[in-house]
């Protein structure tokens, strides 16, 4: 797959910005937060191997009749993309449990030079580092989602096109070959 630039700013660059962001923005309302995002990714997750398993039959299904060149790539791309947010998803719910962690609460860590004089806990300084990469990330399962939408929108109103017209595109007319059957159909269903 090609990487363009602006998609590492789009994807990485920015919500990684962003989840710095959020790690201060909502480090006193920690647990409603995180709450509210863990029950996003346990409800997502199912979703998106249910997405993963729903593309795979429509592939399956259409392999032999439909599929044409420019859709292929398509389909291959919504695949990867699918496949690489259920790990990522997991990970973020693996960061969720180390940001409810309460380690490091009493103790400062103070940076005394020349004349930069600050002190910051422990825990807020590990929340910020976790922080960043669970609400950074939360942004990027977003961003893919939305990706993914565009896909697979792109994927079915070409297959509505094609039902709708009646026009199977880049196949020759062949009335005598053999038509692909249905293994799982009963003996008389096809």
């Amino acid at each position: 797959m090609k990487t363009d630039k602006s998609n590492v700013y789009i994807f990485i660059v920015f919500p990684l910005l962003l989840g710095f962001g959020a790690s201060f923005l909502f480090y006193k309302d920690n647990d409603k937060v995180l709450n509210v995002l863990t029950l996003f990714l346990s409800i997502f997750i199912p979703i998106f191997i249910n997405l993963l398993a729903t593309l795979i039959s429509f592939v399956m299904n259409k392999i032999v009749t439909r599929h044409n060149r420019e859709r292929v790539p398509l389909i291959k791309e919504t695949f990867y993309n699918i496949c690489y947010l259920i790990p990522i998803s997991l990970l973020m719910l693996l960061l969720s449990l180390f940001m409810n962690l309460t380690l490091g609460k009493s103790e400062h860590l103070t940076v005394d030079w020349k004349m930069i004089h600050f002190s910051i806990t422990y825990h807020r300084l590990f929340y910020t580092i976790i922080g960043t990469f669970f609400f950074g990330g939360i942004l990027h399962i977003m961003l893919n989602l939305l990706m993914i939408t565009k896909r697979i929108f792109k994927l079915f109103d070409k297959e509505i096109d094609l039902l709708t017209n009646g026009i199977v595109q880049n196949e020759p007319e062949q009335d005598d070959a053999p038509r692909p059957t249905d293994a799982n159909a009963l003996q008389d269903e096809e």
